[in-house]
């Protein structure tokens, strides 16, 4: 018995989504491997055959049909009803459809191929490869552009990549993986994006399709110490993040099968799959490597054979004995810096990673991808921090390719202006005055204490300054977000203050005139949209990358921190005011006001950040291996 990746497209938002789960026998396998090897070489959209007679149909070899978007015309052998009027404009003669009921599932009789013949207004003529019968009165199909000739196989290869994607289960690292997965599709190139079934259910909704982006799904393998339905870190508490962590090694065999039956031209791949290096270079297929985390937080960890110390024990780094040791700037950094740790910040991010499951500490997993890798792309941009950049080449000793900040799509169309909680919500911002309100939003994963909400709230009522707080509920827990509120407190600030606690648009929110500034945790992505919108930080890190994030957002000058305690990361209420007041109303913080606006112009300028993608894409396709040096290699 071997076990074999099966792909099953199913239909989501019009979206292809490769679903990965069956064991097969070693009679099926050659079979599966044929299958798979053409059905890996599509793009295009997801369509579906119509059998309104849920009769079985005989489809025979070498005979003509119509495929037409006139779903009224009955479904018979020669004749194919299909959900999508536009297929006749997107192939030629000599492209190849791919038809089936169920994929590999070790006979060809319920999938089937079709060579277009001809183009007939909105009607396309195939003639059938092989044998099948229809028996689903839905019959999904898939859109394949094969190479008809070699003239196009050339000029294929010279302008479009077959790039396979593969990032870590956090959200935090999913959307930007595939917002430059959309970036390279837009250019052209085949993107095979491999995630778990339900975090693909999560990002595709209310994206709009792209028929050069595969969605591969793989089960995670069942752990008994891992929730149901828990595939990515938002599903889970932070102490329960390491048994995630190895559901996802877990994903090596599968990945693995993929990859080689596919032989994709790059992989690009997060901090996690430490295991994916050796694979691709078994395959001769060039790595990527790609840190969601901006340059001058890869500074402060070094280079990667800094992090290669035991497995055991995640709480040291080479010249990094004791937690005291991160909370000065790193002596690699030749110029002035104030990145280091608080005391309080580094004890919560190892208090985190402290126990280690999967047996591969988080720095062996870095090192190891970084290591592996023929290129770094970083999400920065030389505007921003150019400095850092620079550094982390030779820190890295390898290229380092800035793929710019890659802004998040608009997350908004015609439906999003008729939600009923947006139109609350933007009733209350349009009543208050232009640039008056202070929005708060401290992330989905990390969540401040019942003390820390209480304080902030109170500091919130003192600085008497307009807000929308957006207070969810912490990552695993039950209770009413509303319950960490000061008794009282929703009550005084009606009508001064909006209190969200559930969904909200944050893209629209930071884009509403009202805003005068946004209260935030420093995830780097959250800093990208807001800096796009030239809106004041305050700052308050919870975790991990955050404060890092923070200390080069002053340094820059766009954003104050909230005052803390050094120790315990204790702040009072009039500091949150004081801060409050100062980026967003008093004289002293037009430092900060002048300083954003000019920051918009680089993380607003969407003109620039193509450009970085177009650059980033021109150095993959250079780099590629070409098939003649894979010949010579194998």
């Amino acid at each position: 018995m071997i076990f074999v990746v099966v792909a099953v497209f199913e239909s989501f938002f019009g979206i292809a989504i490769m679903d990965y789960r069956v064991p097969i026998d070693n009679k099926c396998a050659y079979l599966v491997v044929h299958l798979f090897q053409v059905m890996l070489d599509t793009i295009g959209p997801e369509l579906q055959v119509l059998n309104k007679s849920e009769k079985s149909i005989a489809l025979k070899a070498e005979s003509s049909v119509v495929l037409t978007p006139d779903q009224d015309k009955e479904t018979t052998s020669y004749v194919l009803p299909i959900n999508y009027d536009g297929l006749a404009k997107a192939v030629k003669k000599g492209d190849t459809i791919f038809l089936g009921q169920y994929l590999f599932t070790g006979s060809e009789t319920t999938s089937v191929w079709l060579e277009v013949s001809s183009v007939k207004e909105v009607d396309v003529v195939c003639t059938f490869k092989n044998a099948a019968v229809l028996l689903s009165p839905q019959l999904s199909t898939v859109l394949v552009f094969l190479k008809s000739s070699m003239a196009t196989k050339n000029q294929d290869e010279d302008h479009q990549l077959h790039i396979v994607m593969v990032p870590w289960l956090a959200f935090g690292h999913l959307i930007p993986f595939l917002e430059l997965s959309k970036s390279l599709a837009k250019m052209g190139h085949r993107i095979s994006f491999i995630s778990t079934p339900r975090n693909i259910q999560r990002l595709v909704k209310n994206q709009s399709s792209s028929p050069f982006i595969n969605f591969v799904s793989i089960p995670l393998a069942k752990d008994e110490n891992l929730r149901d339905q828990a595939e990515a870190t938002i599903d889970l508490p932070l102490d329960e993040v390491p048994y995630l962590k190895k559901a996802y090694d877990s994903l090596e065999g599968p990945v693995s099968i993929f990859l080689e039956t596919s032989r994709p031209d790059w992989i690009i791949y997060d901090f996690a799959p430490h295991w994916l290096p050796p694979i691709a270079s078994r395959l001769d297929i060039p790595c990527c490597f790609f840190s969601i985390f901006n340059a001058s937080v890869n500074c402060f960890f070094g280079p990667p054979s800094r992090h290669t110390e035991s497995d055991k024990d995640d709480s040291v780094s080479r010249n990094r004995k004791m937690l005291e040791d991160f909370t000065a700037t790193p002596s690699w950094i030749p110029f002035p810096t104030n990145l280091a740790f608080r005391m309080h910040e580094i004890r919560k991010v190892f208090g985190s990673i402290q126990i280690n499951v999967s047996g591969v500490s988080d720095g062996r997993r870095f090192a190891c991808t970084i290591q592996g890798c023929e290129v770094v792309a970083i999400r920065s941009c030389m505007e921003f921090e150019s400095e850092h950049l620079g550094l982390l080449e030779k820190l890295f000793e390898k290229p380092i390719i800035p793929v710019g900040l890659l802004p998040p799509s608009p997350d908004v169309n015609d439906e999003d202006d008729k939600h009923e909680e947006w139109m609350k919500m933007r009733e209350w911002l349009d009543k208050q005055e232009k640039k008056s309100v202070v929005y708060i939003a401290l992330g989905t994963e990390a969540a401040l204490t019942k003390e820390e909400t209480s304080e902030l709230a109170l500091g919130l009522e003192l600085s008497n300054i307009p807000f929308f707080w957006v207070l969810g509920k912490p990552t695993g827990s039950t209770d009413d977000p509303s319950s960490m509120l000061p008794e009282g407190f929703e009550e005084r600030t009606k009508g001064k203050g909006f209190l969200c606690f559930s969904w909200a648009p944050q893209m629209r929110i930071l884009g509403h005139p009202s805003l005068g500034g946004f209260l935030t945790h420093c995830g780097w992505s959250s800093v990208i949209e807001a800096l796009g919108f030239g809106c004041p930080l305050i700052l308050l890190p919870v975790i991990n990358d955050q404060a890092l994030n923070a200390r080069t957002l002053v340094w820059k000058k766009v954003g104050l921190e909230i005052e803390r305690d050094e120790e315990d990361g204790s702040f009072t209420r009039e500091a949150v005011a004081k801060s409050l007041r100062t980026v967003t109303v008093d004289e002293v913080g037009e430092t900060y006001r002048a300083k954003v606006k000019e920051m918009r112009q680089v993380f607003g300028n969407n003109l620039l950040h193509d450009g970085y993608v177009e650059r980033f894409s021109q150095y993959l396709k250079e780099h590629r291996r070409s098939n003649a040096d894979k010949l010579v290699k194998n």
